[in-house]
């Protein structure tokens, strides 16, 4: 019966609050009424829009920020490199002024060496050119035939009396040029009744009439 009287109890409050049903109830029974929000639905929606704006925005920023940062790198990076550059150029610089000032010095010595060679070319040229001829020369000699000399003829035997000469014989180099010749003197014809005339030196030799 007591349990009985709950439900009649409840069943009783449920048509009491038939108009409203489905609403909370709080401790006491009594309908707890709800704050209508529809009115500010759209304020929310515009909350969230704004909040993932930042949200995007602060996302940007950060980017923008490694960004920043990066650039700052490169530049450093490039002014490193530009100074880098700027001293190579330097050197290059310097090098290229030694290698000229180098190269200037090197013409001057050359021109010096060619006028050295130049001097000793001239004074040397005309002694150079006569050895080359004396050379032709001997080269022309040396190349020339020789004409081979004719024999001599040997005279005949019967004018070695008469006149004739032997014929020399080659003196050798322990002879003397004083050396008297072995040619007999020369006979010369005379005709009967005269006398011969002989050298002054020699003995007149008697007629041969007074023997006839």
């Amino acid at each position: 019966m007591f349990a009985g009287s709950i439900q009649d109890r409840l069943r009783a409050r449920d048509d009491k609050l038939s108009g409203y049903r489905g609403y909370p109830v709080n401790v006491s029974g009594h309908v707890e009424k709800v704050k209508n929000y529809s009115h500010s639905c759209h304020h929310i929606v515009e909350l969230k829009e704004k909040q993932r704006r930042l949200e995007a925005l602060e996302e940007q920023l950060r980017v923008s920020e490694q960004a920043k940062l990066q650039m700052m790198t490169d530049m450093d990076r490039l002014k490193d490199k530009l100074q880098e550059s700027e001293l190579i150029q330097k050197r290059d610089a310097a090098i290229i002024e030694s290698q000229k000032h180098a190269i200037a010095q090197l013409q001057l010595a050359l021109g010096t060496q060619q006028k050295a060679v130049e001097s000793i070319f001239n004074d040397a040229a005309p002694r150079m050119e006569r050895e080359l001829k004396a050379a032709e020369a001997k080269v022309r000699e040396a190349l020339t035939p020789r004409g081979i000399p004719a024999p001599s003829a040997p005279a005949p035997a019967g004018l070695v009396s008469f006149g004739g000469s032997r014929p020399s014989r080659p003196s050798s180099s322990g002879e003397s040029e004083s050396e008297v010749s072995l040619a007999p003197p020369t006979a010369k014809l005379y005709t009967p009744g005269t006398t011969p005339r002989t050298d002054i030196s020699s003995p007149r030799s008697p007629s041969p009439v007074g023997f006839l």
